[in-house]
Formats: C-alpha cells, structure tokens, sequence
C-alpha cells in the first residue's frame, strides 16, 4: 500500500459518466463514513443502510476530502475532483483493490453469502479453517480477526474497502486464507459487484435473501449475489452450496466453477450429514465426506449453525483438507458468539445468551433449549425502540408459549420508556396466561434475578444481545455485555453460598 495515489489512477478503467478538477490530486485515504474523512481522503457517496452518503458530501469537504466519487446528479462541488459513476460502491471497491496494492491476489478468498445464515456460515468456515491448520482471517458482522487480533462487530455488513484493508493486515501476519462476509444484492437493493472471490458458499436461505428464489442464468447471476471471481478468472475456483436449500442449490448451480462441494442430508451431497443428535451441551453430528466417515462431537446448539457447520465442512473439502485434520478442526470446534452460546462457571444448571430479537428467532432457540432440558425453561428478554407495538406483543405470545418463567427487562430502549415497551410486551404473554412473568428493567437486575431463581437441571436464555457488548439508553451507547453480568451473578450466588447466606 502506497501512502499516496493519484485519483486517476485509483480510478483507472472504471466508467465516469462526467467528472470535474484535476483527477492528479493526490489521494492519501479513501472513506465511505464521513466520520472517518481526513485531509486527503477521496470520499465515496452512496445509499447504505446508515443513511445516503450524498447528504454528508459537504460535510466531507469540510473535514478535508480532497476527492467525490458519487453516483446522484447533484450539483459538483468547486476546487475538489469530483467523478460521478453509475456505482459509487463498486467504484469504490475497485478503488480498494489498486490503493491497498490487490491483498487478494495473495489470498484464496473465500465469500460466504446467504440469509441469516451467512454470519454463522463465515465465522464457522474460518474457525475450521483455522483449526485444521490453514491460517485465516475474517471478515464479518460479527467480528473481524486474524492472528491474535479480534475486533468485535454488531451485526454491520463489512464494505469492500474494510476488507481490502484488513486483508492487508492479513498478508502481513501470514495468513493464506480470507473468509468474507458477503450480503446478497437485494437485502440493500445494490447492484454492485463489491468481493472478488476463489471460493464462493452459499448457504441456506438464499432464497429469502435475494428474492429471486431458484432462477437461473449463468455467470452474470453472481453479480446479483454480491459475488464474484477474481480479476482475470472467468469462473471460481470451488462453489459450495447447501444441496437441501433449493435456492442455495440453485446458486451453486448458476455460476461457473472449476469444482462444485453440495452438503447436506441428501445421499448424494458430497458432504453427507448422516445423522445428528442434539444432548444438553451440543450435538453429535455423523458426517460422510469424500475419503470417508467423521464423527465429531461439537458445542452448538443452535440448528441453523449446525446447518452452517456443515457447509464448513464443504469448504475444508474444497481446500482438500486431510481428513484426520478435519476430524481434530471439528473435535476443537466453538460455538458462535451470541448463537446459543453457553456461560459455564460450574453451575447446576444451564445458562446461555442467544442474540435472537425477532419471534422467529426467538422461538427456534426456545424450542431447541425446551427438546434438550430437563427442568423448568427461564428466560429474560425485551424489545427495543425498533420493534413495532405488534411485533413486541407477538414476543411476549411466544415467551408465554414455551417458557414456565419470564422476566421482561430492557433491550436497546433509546429514547422511549423501557417501562412502556415491557408493558407491550407483557400484554403479548397475558393472552396466553395469567401468571409466569415479571418486570425487570435493569437488565443486570434482571439477570440476577434468573440465576438466583434456577434450580438444578434448569436452562435459561438470556435473549437479545448476544456477543454484542452495549446496550442504547436516552440516545447514548454504553457498555453492556450479558456473558458479563451473567457471570458476575453466578459468582455472587457461589460466594453467598459458600458463606452460608443462601
């Protein structure tokens, strides 16, 4: 990466359809958040899913850019280069690749793209990886990371430029593998080409996703999905694809590849998942892949990441992984963050954090934790202010459904009473039943509250934030992290105990 570039050059190749100033001024950052620009950065305006970069144009003059890549017809600012493309987003990935110096092109990358899934689906990929000895980084929305470095996410979709510039870092740090985080086209309704990619997943519920369910047409249908081979290939290295999704396998089978990996429960998919059982602590999966049989006990719960594991395996097949070191990547495999993710400190019964917010979510961790337990089912949980009131009764409906005790707590209340949203959410659980539930608002009250209140061989969920660690209170973001308080209330319970006050 070279502290300064051109515009032009940066620029080279991509089609402008009018452009103004001198595009030899020197370049010495590109930036899509204007929060972020500096004197000498190049900003690229576009509609995201934080607000339309073209309103905060002045404002990125104001901080110093001395470049506007935008895709509007507006008005062209005066002493700035300002270059109007039919895409700011794929002008600016393109940008990327020349002002980092291609790190791709030192990497197989692999673009993990899909519903929900797809967050999973990445962070399960690069673990195995990782596991099985090939040295890897991530890029997701749930957290970035290569080598020894972490750099938590909550829920936002990487762009093209945060790859290109993590990818650097991965280069650096010996890395031979990138996993990518890629959001299909019509979640943002953008028609860009934002990843260059070797290997591209696609996992369950494509169909969701994209919205054009299982049709076909060549090469040009990976540009829909966000996804695409890298410069100069015509056709991916590997595809992978979930044989029981029939959108996912459509996928699969629109693009061209050099190799095509299908898993799942079909006997014909390359990654057999023969058979699995769910205990109270995780699943046990028996899998068939080429060069034979593996089964692997793993800590996951949550059956869509199950799903998504599988899909894993198919990656680490196109990487030709060994099979004795695959066997080992899935014996030391870990949970998702914030997927039914378990908080074990020695305690006589099971607590895990799920970030599940939606009833859809919610109900299919409920369910799950209900077919695995043995006592009673406890839950705390909320809605935020970006719930609607119908969506905040329906919560409760559903926690009154599965559970025996809820408590209704805070989650992300912003600027409205936290005491009004429970209040919604409660009416949701008294067309149920009459009795079972509580208020909490503090939400490390709340949980306080589950734990001193469970018993051996009970389970309870802590739904709704998940690995995010902050909660939005009066428009102000502070820390909040449930794995925290969780803990901090077992260890509490375990020293009034040992001191004979309970």
């Amino acid at each position: 990466m070279r502290t300064q570039i051109s515009l032009r050059e940066i620029l080279d190749g991509k089609p402008a359809q009018t452009f103004g100033g001198a595009l030899d001024v020197p370049v010495a950052d590109l930036q899509y958040d204007v929060r972020k620009v500096r004197h000498g950065s190049a900003f690229f305006a576009f509609p995201g899913v934080a607000g339309d970069g073209h309103n905060h144009i002045t404002t990125a003059l104001e901080r110093g850019a001395v470049a506007i890549v935008y895709e509007r017809p507006m008005f062209r600012p005066p002493r700035v280069a300002a270059v109007r493309v039919r895409d700011s987003r794929m002008a600016m990935a393109r940008a990327a690749e020349v002002f980092y110096g291609h790190p791709e092109r030192q990497l197989t990358v692999i673009g993990v793209t899909g519903g929900e899934a797809r967050s999973s689906g990445a962070f399960l990929v690069r673990r195995l990886l990782q596991k099985a000895g090939v040295e890897s980084g991530l890029v997701g929305s749930i957290v970035d990371e290569y080598g020894e470095r972490a750099i938590p996410k909550f829920g936002v979709m990487p762009e093209a430029l945060d790859a290109q510039r993590l990818m650097v870092g991965m280069v650096r740090g010996g890395c031979a593998a990138c996993v990518l985080e890629v959001r299909p086209w019509n979640v943002v309704a953008q028609n860009s080409v934002t990843v260059r990619c070797d290997i591209a997943v696609f996992v369950h519920g494509m169909g969701q996703a994209t919205g054009f369910g299982t049709q076909r047409g060549g090469a040009s249908e990976s540009c829909v999905l966000g996804l695409a081979p890298k410069a100069g290939q015509k056709r991916f290295s590997a595809v992978v694809c979930d044989h029981d999704d029939a959108a996912a396998a459509a996928c699969g089978r629109s693009v061209r590849a050099s190799r095509i990996v299908t898993c799942g429960t079909s006997q014909s998919s390359a990654v057999h998942l023969q058979e699995c059982w769910l205990h109270t602590d995780g699943a046990r999966l028996r899998l068939k892949v080429p060069g034979g049989l593996i089964s692997a006990a793993v800590p996951i719960l949550h059956r869509d990441d199950l799903r998504a594991l599988v899909g894993a395996v198919g990656v680490a097949v196109a990487f030709d992984v060994p099979l004795c070191s695959l066997r080992d990547a899935l014996a030391d495999v870990t949970a998702v963050p914030g997927h039914l993710e378990p908080v074990d400190c020695g305690q006589p019964f099971r607590v895990f954090v799920d970030s599940a917010r939606r009833k859809t979510g919610l109900s299919k961790a409920l369910a799950v934790l209900r077919q695995t337990g043995r006592g009673r089912l406890l839950l705390v949980f909320g809605a935020g202010a970006d719930h609607t009131h119908d969506e905040r009764v329906e919560l409760g409906e559903v926690a009154a459904r599965l559970v025996d005790h809820a408590i209704v707590t805070a989650d992300n209340p912003c600027c409205e009473s936290p005491e009004e949203i429970a209040s919604e959410v409660l009416s949701g659980m008294r067309r149920i039943k009459s009795a079972g539930f509580e208020i909490e608002c503090d939400r490390r009250a709340a949980i306080a509250k589950a734990m001193n209140m469970a018993k051996r061989g009970d389970t309870i969920l802590i739904a709704g934030k998940g690995h995010v660690t902050c909660q939005e209170v009066n428009h102000a973001i502070v820390p909040f992290d449930d794995r925290v308080y969780v803990r901090e209330s077992l260890e509490v319970t375990e020293s009034l105990e040992r001191s004979g006050h309970c």
